[in-house]
């Protein structure tokens, strides 16, 4: 799924109705595609791209820093309604690397080092978002490239925003 990232460009939002930006400079193609389904399905209201600034203290370097979740959206569907903060990740970043290199390079370690920050990093960030998704009546969830790969209908959203934990 390598290819799905790192792959920049503009989405221009058909529905405007639901978003206030006119362009979306996306990061990736799993950012794009969420975007599209942000447009296309009528069960969300309201999207915005990078839309707030969380901050949070790192303990790897002791300071303090902004995290920029990629989305939020709002859902309407019939008497429900749910804001939530989404984080689009490849699926792979949300694991605990492991090293596995057995020729202990110094690429290879600092390979893994790079990772393991990644990861320690990801987790700080996605638990101060959650933090601020409790304290503004909102639910935060991560989005990976495996999931947006596969979908195609709309229950298959409807049912991972809404009921999954």
């Amino acid at each position: 799924m390598n290819n799905l990232n790192n792959v920049c460009g503009i989405y221009n939002p058909i529905n405007k109705a639901k978003t206030s930006k006119e362009k979306i400079y996306f990061k990736s193609l799993i950012e794009k595609k969420f975007c599209m389904l942000c447009d296309y399905y009528e069960f969300i209201t309201e999207w915005e791209y990078e839309p707030i600034e969380i901050e949070y203290f790192s303990i790897l370097d002791n300071q303090t820093h902004n995290y920029i979740p990629d989305f939020y959206v709002n859902i309407e569907i019939n008497n429900f309604s749910q804001k939530y903060i989404i984080e689009i990740k490849p699926e792979n970043k949300l694991y605990e690397p492991k090293y596995t290199n057995k020729k202990n390079t110094i690429k290879s370690l600092r390979a893994f080092n790079e990772d393991l920050r990644e990861y320690i990093v990801n987790n700080i960030k996605f638990s101060a978002a959650i933090d601020y998704c409790k304290q503004h009546d909102m639910k935060f969830k991560i989005i990976t490239d495996t999931f947006l790969t596969k979908i195609n209908i709309r229950d298959n959203m409807n049912n991972y925003l809404i009921f999954e934990n």
